[in-house]
């Protein structure tokens, strides 16, 4: 995502005034740490210097292969937070519980454990066809069924060791 959605830990996130809803994407973060071109899955988790939580929002729409930049890419859209987790306090990132919840109310629980890909093919994958640098950040993936969040309501993604993630959502001109 560009650089103008990106937003921090306890931010003011704005809903576009077209939007009844955003979905909220919990995802853990990888935070790359030394350059990696063509890294090998088994070499991968040495690229990474830490981990955060990210909360990947979007106005819902129909096509999930072909978003539409005006759907994800908005001013804000990406809060992360609260802080790095050096990577070795992480040593295995494909075993972590998620969980988000929307104004204290548990919406979604999911385990790194059931994606698709994990860390390490990721970094692979990803570095086969393009060099990471240091401080760039990929997105593990979110769990399935994003849950909704509307404006006025706080969102928390937890993810331990980690921490937790907050951030509200307010109408688009209020923040």
């Amino acid at each position: 995502k560009p650089r103008h959605c990106l937003a921090g830990h306890g931010a003011a996130v704005e809903v576009p005034a077209d939007a009844p809803a955003l979905e909220v994407g919990a995802q853990l973060g990888i935070v790359i740490g030394s350059e990696a071109c063509r890294v090998r899955e088994a070499d991968a988790l040495a690229c990474v210097a830490g981990y955060t939580i990210c909360s990947d929002l979007s106005v819902p729409h129909p096509s999930y292969y072909r978003p539409s930049l005006r759907y994800k890419a908005r001013d804000g859209f990406l809060p992360l937070g609260p802080w790095i987790l050096a990577a070795s306090h992480l040593p295995d990132p494909d075993a972590l519980q998620v969980w988000v919840h929307i104004d204290g109310r548990e919406a979604q629980r999911y385990s790194t454990a059931g994606m698709q890909r994990g860390v390490a093919r990721l970094i692979a994958e990803v570095s086969a066809f393009m060099t990471l640098a240091p401080g760039d950040l990929l997105m593990l993936g979110a769990g399935p069924v994003a849950p909704l969040a509307r404006i006025g309501q706080t969102v928390r993604i937890t993810i331990e060791p980690i921490g937790t993630l907050e951030h509200r959502l307010v109408a688009e001109g209020a923040a």
